[in-house]
């Protein structure tokens, strides 16, 4: 009654799904069909209705007692259909037609049922598999808007029979009842059969098929939680292949018997679509792996070993294009019906392979290979009409499928007593060998501690050596910070030329990588800020040699436009660090920002390599800050000596505060979720400060940073400079 998809451990298909993707099955169907259209024309003619008496109490088929043809595109029109049904090339549906193989073409089906009672009867009509997408009936005596709709591309609760399988009820009215049945699938195998029941024969069939699938998900339960409580005892890697396979078997009979539809996602018709697919690719997947670990394949058979991956990796492959719809979806229902045979057949194959190197193989796991085999023996008999399709057969597959999980729980328990009893013969060796050990730890202590008395001794004596290093590197550093404090100019310049400044410089080591410089000359304030390249050592003598070409620059070579200062100072860093366009011997460089304010009015001059100028003033809009962007190219390395420094001039009317800096202040790690302060927020406190003088902005900017740092490190060195125009 309940045809199934993918009967078996990996087995996508119905119940005569392999019928058409063997050879045999092909070349009996095709000939079948042949013989029936050549030798019987008389049986193309429509086929005689089926008589219903009022006590009807038990199941009739309409199998043979209804009609079809083909629709490859989906075009037909249900009207004209049901109005000229002689018009369209119905064939009856004998033994070889009930099974049309994998198909995405549409199937209509014509039946006609003459009740003899006086009064109407309600029946349900099953037809198709739980997991056909699309199950329409027409009664042609009805209007066409009455029709039913059900399948995987309707939701559940669109069922006026709320069943797992697809099942009508069916009102026959006394005399000729004309029907059609609309069937469409995904790619999948589509079956014609129909069957009629009254309410008792199928209520009565019905309680016995749910309690087959309840002893079999019993089962699978069962098997799950079992080695579940085994994988958490030992940890073994076959435990877990094993509980995630039977799941993926109890999810791909669940999706095949209708009832993950029906109670897991009943208002989600795509993941109907998809689940059969899913889980059955994951189902190939883990047998593959679970057969690959517990046979010890890698080691005992590595050359095996390479196919098992090739086939994991199908596995894989066909369990995502179950995703996709169209040809993509149709292609993946044969592909893996086949790789599921291989994956089988290269078990077997694995087993004889082993047999013939004498490794011991589980004599349960060979029985449940064994039963699966031979359930899908049967299940290959029973597509090709060679054993007759009832309940056991249509089932072989599950049936095999249940006893191999269970055979295969067996293996698992016997590996674990093979463990244990290898884990107590393990405890009893390292028994033996901890007495032995014990006995030459006795007769080596004095000797060990000997040794580490004097290498103590040598570690404490290094110890004081790199201790007494190291206060030398720091008192050189130290020193080192006193002639770099010596490089930069002196404060007093600033005080004796603008109203307000600030300078906020806190390097992360002991020496800095990032510097300020300024210095007056006819009439004009320079004033920069630099962020060498690195921190530390190398940024120092980096910052060292661009303090001391500033000075040469602006003093000896007479240069006064910012923009050229730039360039030269490009020149400066590039020869004293040996860097040409033909050989970068190091990367190492600086971004900078300089100013050239006229003391006389209210204007500079700005340019950057990288670094930008801001500055906050006051317009009709109130407090507002701006920026100036700089040139994207910085002071030596590799860079593009064909662009020049861009120039901006700027003239400001009230009180203005302009700020040169580095990067180290925004890209300081810190706050509640340990992120960069971002310029963002530096800009906000720039803001903030406007009113204050150069001493409280100062203070106000230490103070934020050590907030937001909190405990953490200090990622960079800091440099900023703050000038009241």
């Amino acid at each position: 009654m309940f045809a199934n998809k993918f009967n078996g451990c990996c087995f996508v298909g119905s119940n005569q799904g392999l019928f058409k993707s063997t050879i045999t099955g092909v070349l009996m169907g095709k000939f079948f069909q042949v013989f029936f259209l050549l030798l019987v024309p008389g049986l193309l003619a429509a086929q005689k209705p089926l008589t219903v008496s009022e006590d009807l109490s038990q199941l009739a088929s309409l199998t043979f007692y209804s009609s079809f043809f083909e629709d490859p595109q989906d075009t037909v029109n249900v009207k004209s259909l049901i109005a000229a049904p002689e018009k369209y090339p119905f064939k009856p549906v004998n033994a070889h037609a009930q099974n049309v193989g994998f198909t995405q073409s549409a199937f209509w089906i014509r039946f006609d049922i003459t009740y003899s009672g006086k009064t109407a009867r309600s029946l349900l009509l099953e037809a198709a598999r739980p997991v056909t997408n699309e199950v329409v009936l027409f009664n042609a005596s009805q209007p066409i808007e009455n029709a039913q709709f059900i399948g995987d591309d309707y939701r559940f609760d669109q069922k006026k029979f709320p069943h797992h399988s697809a099942v009508f009820p069916l009102v026959l009215s006394p005399g000729l009842n004309s029907f059609f049945l609309k069937l469409k699938s995904d790619g999948e195998v589509l079956h014609l059969n129909v069957q009629l029941f009254s309410q008792e024969a199928f209520y009565k069939q019905d309680y016995y098929t749910q309690a087959f699938y309840g002893f079999f998900y019993g089962i699978l339960f069962l098997v799950i939680i079992t080695n579940l409580f085994l994988y958490y005892t030992i940890k073994e890697r076959p435990f877990l292949y094993y509980i995630f396979y039977v799941l993926s078997i109890g999810g791909l009979q669940l999706s095949l018997d209708g009832f993950a539809f029906e109670f897991i996602f009943p208002a989600f018709p795509y993941l109907a679509n998809i689940c059969v697919i899913f889980f059955a690719g994951l189902s190939v997947l883990f047998i593959t792996n679970y057969a690959k670990t517990f046979l010890h394949i890698p080691q005992v058979l590595p050359k095996i070993n390479q196919i098992y991956t090739v086939v994991m990796s199908l596995a894989v492959l066909i369990t995502i294009g179950g995703f996709f719809k169209g040809d993509i979806l149709a292609m993946m229902y044969p592909a893996v019906n086949v790789l599921s045979l291989i994956a089988t057949a290269l078990v077997i194959f694995s087993i004889f392979r082993l047999s013939i190197k004498k490794q011991p193989v589980s004599l349960y796991f060979i029985l449940a290979i064994s039963v699966l085999t031979i359930g899908t023996f049967v299940f290959i008999l029973t597509n090709a009409n060679v054993l007759d399709n009832n309940f056991w057969t249509s089932n072989s597959l599950k049936i095999g499928n249940g006893i191999e999980v269970v055979l295969l729980s067996f293996s698992i328990a016997s590996k674990y007593r093979i463990l244990e009893k290898e884990k107590m013969s393990a405890q009893q060796e390292t028994l033996k060998n901890l007495i032995e050990i014990n006995d030459y730890k006795d007769q080596s202590n004095i000797r060990l501690e000997n040794e580490v008395a004097e290498r103590t001794k040598e570690l404490q004596r290094q110890k004081e050596l790199v201790e007494t290093k190291n206060q030398d590197i720091t008192k050189s550093l130290q020193y080192a910070r006193t002639l770099q404090k010596a490089a930069y100019p002196s404060m007093d310049l600033l005080k004796n030329n603008v109203a307000d400044f600030f300078i906020f410089h806190l390097p992360k080591d002991i020496v800095s990588g990032d510097f300020y410089w300024f210095i007056e000359k006819d009439n004009f304030l320079y004033a920069a800020v630099a962020d060498c390249t690195g921190h530390g050592v190398p940024g120092a003598i980096v910052s060292m040699i661009g303090i001391d070409a500033l000075f040469r620059i602006v003093n000896y070579e007479n240069v006064s436009d910012v923009g050229q200062i730039l360039q030269n100072l490009d020149v400066h860093i590039k020869t004293a660090l040996g860097q040409s366009q033909d050989s970068i011997i190091t990367e190492h460089g600086m971004d900078i920002a300089i100013v050239k304010i006229d003391k006389s009015a209210r204007k500079l001059s700005f340019s950057g390599a990288n670094r930008p100028l801001c500055f906050v003033t006051e317009n009709e809009d109130g407090t507002v800050l701006k920026e100036v962007k700089p040139t994207k190219r910085g002071i030596g390395g590799s860079t593009n000596l064909t662009r020049d420094f861009d120039v901006n001039n700027l003239e400001f009317t009230g009180k203005t505060w302009i700020y040169l800096f580095s990067d180290g202040y925004a890209d300081q790690f810190g706050g509640p979720d340990s992120k960069k302060l971002m310029k963002k927020r530096m800009n906000e406190l720039l803001l903030a400060g406007y009113n204050s003088t150069g001493e409280e902005q100062k203070n106000l900017y230490l103070q934020k940073h050590r907030e937001w740092k909190g405990s953490q490190e200090q990622v960079d060195d800091i440099c900023m400079m703050g000038i009241l125009i």
